[in-house]
């Protein structure tokens, strides 16, 4: 995309434990910067293809714990890469909780990884999905087929953003917003790596004990 670069972006978040919060984001094509009416208007059908995605039977709840919820949408208008937003909005969803246990630290989660046509790390972006329920590991990685289908229920959510439109006749699709050459990127690709990894920000809620050992003689 070459022209105006005008984008939304979604935040989809929740809990863990009523302690601390999580969000995923996707950024999202539109024909002219979104209103905050635009966006009220609009967060209803992304609600409708979130709640899908999580609750897929092989999408995120799968592999989340009960205490990790997905409560909340919100929107922003953009004009620019690195500018403020124009426009926000906030929608309550569910909530919708995980199903499986035994839990593991809140920190775990599955990275995809949003690819696109470009080569180049500034031409993908990233999420961090919660991934508190353990059960899903072998051998120290994620199981082939837990990565196989978290990464086809978040392509399945991107093809379903992009059947809505924001504003105009221009369809939510979904970009990489930060290419830094006045483009925008369409994703193209969703891709979960068998590795784990952390999102340190979803332990800073937590208060911890900590516990001391004498090793003097």
């Amino acid at each position: 995309m070459t022209g105006p670069l005008n984008y939304a972006r979604l935040v989809i978040g929740g809990q863990i434990d009523a302690v601390q919060g999580w969000s995923v984001g996707l950024s999202l094509d539109v024909e002219t910067p979104p209103t905050t009416d635009e966006l009220v208007a609009w967060l209803p059908d992304a609600a409708t293809a979130v709640e899908a995605w999580w609750g897929d039977s092989q999408g995120p709840k799968t592999i989340n714990k009960p205490g990790c919820v997905l409560s909340q949408l919100a929107a922003y208008g953009y004009t620019a890469p690195g500018t403020p937003a124009v426009a926000s909005a906030v929608l309550a969803v569910g909530p919708l909780a995980g199903i499986n246990g035994p839990e593991q630290p809140s920190q775990c989660s599955l990275v995809a990884s949003l690819k696109t046509p470009y080569p180049g790390r500034r031409n993908q972006g990233r999420i961090y999905i919660p991934f508190t329920a353990g059960g899903f590991i072998t051998n120290g990685l994620v199981q082939a087929a837990t990565a196989q289908t978290i990464a086809q229920t978040t392509a399945a959510l991107i093809v379903a953003l992009a059947a809505t439109t924001i504003n105009g006749t221009t369809t939510a699709a979904a970009l990489i917003a930060g290419s830094g050459d006045s483009q925008f990127r369409y994703v193209s690709s969703v891709v979960v790596d068998t590795v784990p990894d952390t999102q340190r920000r979803r332990a800073d809620k937590y208060v911890g004990v900590k516990h001391t050992a004498p090793s003097n003689s």
